[in-house]
């Protein structure tokens, strides 16, 4: 007799609007299993529009789980049935029920590449005041993130190539409270080194690209308004990683500014070379 089990980690929560994921990746993760007479083989298909990470933790009676060379198995979009997991059968009666975790991205692609110079998020010419920075005081305390003040419907750009893994774009409304923290627009671009970017507090329906899509630095992506968590229009952004846990690790990056690379300080403008 099988006793089958599927629980799928909860996805972060965390204190800052830009580094929630609005779903569950798992939600278009596909887990089938096959009975042979000495085994039983889990295969997954993935449906989002970029690698997953997944890990399998079994609690059965009379099987065992068969080693594998990682902890987790990446599973590439758009690809034919992986092999996720194998319990061998031992000649006694069986059970087992499992947990799943799924994370965004692929957990061995080597981090972040601190070396890359990242392009500011708006057209060449354009100068605006960087309103809160790193550990900002306001909403950005123990994050490296960044708002940048401007009109609503301001052109944003793709701070770097990648794959369009979210969009978000429904939401009509923002306040200055915690009361409409989940009513930001966004955007999530993946990157080639497993790093993050989050765009967000978009117009409504100001999505210029569309999920699955890839985009090049430079490129516009959407229109800076004032939804969700927002005391005036501004785009906020920040680049990230997702470690073990689900745990969103925030990074400090380089910028190509009008005059030279740096990394950007509250309270300056800045101008798109």
């Amino acid at each position: 007799m099988t006793i089958f089990k599927f629980l799928l980690a909860p996805i972060l929560s965390i204190v800052t609007i830009t580094l929630c994921l609005a779903g569950s990746p798992g939600d278009n993760v596909k887990i089938t299993q096959k009975e042979f007479d000495d085994r039983i083989e889990f295969y997954a298909v993935n449906h989002n529009p970029i690698p997953v990470s997944i890990r399998f933790k079994f609690v059965m009676r009379g099987l065992k789980e068969a080693q594998t060379e990682r902890e987790y198995q990446v599973i590439h979009p758009n690809t034919s049935e992986k092999v996720v997991a194998v319990l061998s059968k031992t000649g006694q009666a069986w059970t087992y029920k499992y947990n799943m975790q799924v994370y965004l991205g692929d957990f061995y692609s080597g981090g972040h590449n601190q070396d890359h110079i990242y392009q500011l998020p708006f057209e060449k010419g354009q100068s605006f005041l960087l309103s809160q920075g790193y550990d900002g005081s306001f909403s950005h305390h123990k994050i490296n993130a960044i708002d940048f003040t401007m009109p609503e419907g301001t052109t944003i750009n793709a701070l770097r190539n990648g794959i369009v893994a979210e969009v978000i774009e429904h939401n009509d409304r923002g306040c200055a409270s915690r009361e409409c923290l989940d009513l930001a627009n966004s955007i999530l671009i993946y990157h080639e080194d497993g790093s993050f970017a989050r765009y967000a507090h978009l117009q409504k329906n100001g999505a210029l690209i569309e999920i699955g899509e890839i985009v090049k630095a430079g490129q516009a992506i959407g229109l800076s308004g004032n939804t969700g968590w927002s005391s005036q229009p501004h785009l906020h952004f920040a680049i990230f990683e997702i470690r073990e846990g689900n745990l969103m690790y925030s990074l400090p990056t380089l910028f190509q500014t009008e005059t030279g690379v740096t990394y950007l300080e509250e309270g300056k403008y800045y101008k798109c070379p």
